[in-house]
């Protein structure tokens, strides 16, 4: 079991699910859970999604997780995702390739994700809400680092004036 904390950057109810698994050696389904935060650590569930582990590629690729809409993120709100399964399957969460950071918990073989490790990189995921999505730690990274592009860009340009 594995999990990582986010915060939802917009509100609405949850249409899709895209992580980032590998199959390393799992013949069971992998159980995917939203939860509150509580206090920095894994909360109350919100929703359960189960994920056939025919649909978990041996080599890494994304799996996608059709959701209801019928489950509601508030935007600035903290939450967790995650992925656990029986302790005879091994599943892999590829790591987000920005080397982002953050709340990452890990439990063996319980499934409540009580190990708190703080400083891990974050599994690579993106949530979408009603047609909007809320990003995953990399989108997040790569939309700061257009900010400050813009923000340079523009002092540069009014200095030259």
């Amino acid at each position: 079991t594995q999990g990582d904390q986010f915060v939802a950057g917009a509100s609405g109810g949850i249409t899709d699910i895209d992580i980032a698994l590998v199959n390393i050696d799992a013949a069971d389904d992998l159980t995917l859970t939203l939860r509150s935060d509580s206090a920095g650590t894994p909360g109350a569930i919100i929703d359960t999604w189960i994920i056939d582990d025919a649909l978990i590629p041996s080599t890494a690729g994304i799996v996608h997780v059709d959701a209801d809409g019928l489950t509601n993120l508030v935007a600035g709100t903290t939450y967790w995702l995650i992925a656990s399964a029986p302790s005879t399957s091994h599943y892999g969460w590829n790591l987000n390739d920005q080397d982002i950071t953050g709340q990452h918990c890990v439990s063996v073989p319980s499934t409540d994700c009580d190990d708190l490790i703080e400083t891990e990189t974050l599994g690579a995921f993106r949530i979408e809400v009603d047609g909007a999505v809320v990003p995953e730690p990399a989108t997040l990274a790569l939309l700061g680092l257009g900010f400050a592009g813009l923000g340079f860009s523009r002092r540069k340009r009014n200095a030259t004036r």
